[in-house]
C-alpha cells in the first residue's frame, strides 16, 4: 500500500497541532499469478500530532548572521481518515490508526522579520492502523489490510511575527 498526503495545521498551545488534510492511497494486490489488481482511494484525514521536545542537539550556533539550534523531539498522533471514493467493496469507510515517531527541528533565529518566522521539521515515524482499511475476499476467503507505515514527513511552520519598535512618525 502507498500513501500519499498533505495538510494543513494550527499549533492550538505549544506543542499540540490538530491537522486537516487530504490522503491518496493505492493498493496492489496479486490474487493470481497473472492478475494484477490496483485499488486507489481518496480520503480526508484527520489528526491530532503531539510534539514534545525532548533536548537539544547544538545550542545556538551562530553561522551567517543568524543563531541555529537544532533540537530533537518525540512525535505522536491518533488519525482518522474518512474515505470518500475508491471501489467500496475494497476500502472500507472509516479507518483509525496511530502515529508515533521523532522530530528534528531546525530553526534559525536573526533579527530579520523573514528568518523568525519559520521553522523546519523533519518527521521520522512509524504507522499502526487500529481498523482494517481494504478488505479482499478470494476463495470465500477475506483478506483484511490493516496500516502499518514507516515513514518520513516534512513540516514547514510559520510563526506570526510582532515588531514592538516603536515606528517613527512621518513628517509631513
Amino acid at each position: 500500500m502507498n500513501n500519499l498526503s498533505i495538510g494543513v495545521s494550527h499549533m492550538l498551545i505549544p506543542g499540540i497541532y490538530p491537522k486537516m488534510g487530504y490522503g491518496y492511497s493505492t493498493l496492489s494486490a496479486s490474487l493470481d499469478r497473472n492478475n494484477l489488481s490496483v485499488f486507489q482511494a481518496h480520503c480526508l484525514e484527520t489528526s491530532l500530532l503531539f510534539d514534545k521536545s525532548l533536548f537539544k542537539l547544538v545550542r545556538g550556533r551562530f553561522v551567517r548572521n543568524a543563531c541555529h539550534y537544532v533540537s530533537i523531539g518525540l512525535i505522536g498522533a491518533p488519525e482518522f481518515r474518512l474515505q470518500f471514493s475508491g471501489n467500496s467493496a475494497t476500502f472500507n469507510r472509516y479507518e483509525a490508526s496511530g502515529l508515533l515517531g521523532f522530530s528534528f527541528t531546525h530553526v534559525a533565529k536573526n533579527r530579520g522579520r523573514s528568518a523568525m518566522s519559520r521553522t523546519q521539521q523533519l518527521d521520522v515515524f512509524v504507522r499502526r492502523g487500529f481498523t482494517p482499511t481494504a478488505s479482499l475476499q478470494y476463495n470465500e476467503q477475506m483478506l483484511a489490510y490493516r496500516r502499518f507505515e514507516v515513514g518520513v514527513q516534512l513540516r514547514f511552520t510559520f510563526h506570526q511575527v510582532n515588531s514592538f519598535v516603536p515606528q517613527r512618525s512621518r513628517r509631513r
